[in-house]
């Protein structure tokens, strides 16, 4: 039998007996994310398969934002990183690296989610709902 590959000699070619067995994947949308849910379905060619991207929007509560500014050096270009990693010191001190220096500013934003939370009103849209919560039990934002 003819290889279309180069065989090692450890390399052992097992015989194995695979069965079908079903699979299913079950999950709940409810509340206010069905009101806004959407499917997509397309097909991958590539992998002969069927891709679904569901998507919803559901409550969420903004807790923090956090900004931070990230400064990153490296050298210009592959000659310099050339350089920078085989050169010795003596030909460092003659061909001296030369750096790019970007900064670069990231905004991370942490969300409380609420999926099970009841349907929001039809008529709240997309727009945004505020409640407050006091003792004496939910009052509407504009009261």
């Amino acid at each position: 039998m003819a290889t279309m590959f180069p065989v090692d000699e450890d390399f052992a070619i097992k015989e194995f007996i695979l069965d079908r067995i079903s699979v299913q994947r079950n999950f709940a949308i409810g509340g206010c994310a069905l009101q806004s849910l959407t499917i997509d379905k397309y097909k991958d060619v590539l992998m002969n398969q069927i891709m679904y991207s569901v998507r919803a929007m559901i409550p969420a509560e903004d807790v923090k934002e956090s900004t931070y500014t990230v400064t990153v050096k490296y050298p210009d270009g592959w000659w310099n990183a050339f350089k920078d990693q085989y050169f010795t010191e003596t030909l460092l001190e003659m061909f001296p690296v030369k750096y790019v220096t970007k900064e670069e500013t990231v905004t991370f934003k942490a969300y409380n989610l609420y999926p099970k939370f009841p349907a929001v009103y039809p008529e709240c849209g997309d727009s945004r709902q505020v409640i407050f919560q006091y003792a004496g039990g939910v009052k509407d934002a504009n009261e």
